[in-house]
């Protein structure tokens, strides 16, 4: 699999795009984390009513205990005491859900921050890699398989641009009828070249 090119030149472009994908990837990782703990930071007040509204619940319950062991009235007396019980509990549940829902929206944020900055980013890179590999691995082994260069140079005349393909020669689709083998090398090179590739395997 030929995940890089032979020639120095286009290997290191590929490397820094490789690296910056990576920084890229870790900055923004970085940055929704960031977002992820401040968004949190607003269930601060869901944990203090979570937090108060135990602690009074509990205290009402006990409340209502004690009043029921009042002889004769106790059962009236503590009514009121477990009513109050069960709305604390009940503020203390909200409170949870408020906690609960900022939690949900701050994963949210963080995962809308990192799927729309590196999502694109290694959307766009993994399209070209992928491209990259298929190509040069297909040119790589054809290239390897059979020493005749005739495809290759036929290829240039199609895909390299006009200016390079008259710098090889005047009339260079003239020169690869002919079959001049010098020619038909350098055009050759230049295809290859399109991919990273050397004219020979190293």
């Amino acid at each position: 699999m030929q995940w890089y090119a032979e020639r120095p030149d286009r290997a290191v472009r590929q490397v820094l795009a490789d690296l910056f994908v990576l920084l890229w990837t870790v900055l923004w990782v970085l940055v929704a984390r960031r977002a992820f703990d401040l968004v949190n930071t607003l269930a601060v007040p869901g944990q203090k009513l979570e937090s108060g509204g135990t602690s009074l619940s509990k205290s009402l319950a006990d409340a209502g205990q004690r009043a029921a062991d009042v002889p004769l009235i106790g059962g009236a007396l503590s009514t009121p005491f477990d009513a109050a019980s069960q709305a604390s509990a009940n503020m203390a549940g909200a409170g949870q859900d408020m906690q609960d829902g900022v939690h949900n929206v701050a994963w949210l944020i963080a995962i809308m921050i990192v799927v729309g900055t590196v999502g694109t980013v290694l959307a766009i890179w993994l399209a070209l890699r992928l491209r990259y590999l298929r190509q040069a691995t297909a040119a790589a082994r054809l290239r390897d398989a059979n020493p005749d260069t005739d495809l290759f140079a036929l290829r240039a005349l199609v895909n390299q641009p006009l200016s390079a393909l008259l710098r090889v020669d005047p009339d260079p689709a003239a020169a690869w009828r002919r079959g001049d083998p010098p020619l038909v090398a350098q055009l050759a090179e230049l295809e290859l070249r399109r991919w990273g590739l050397r004219a020979r395997s190293s």
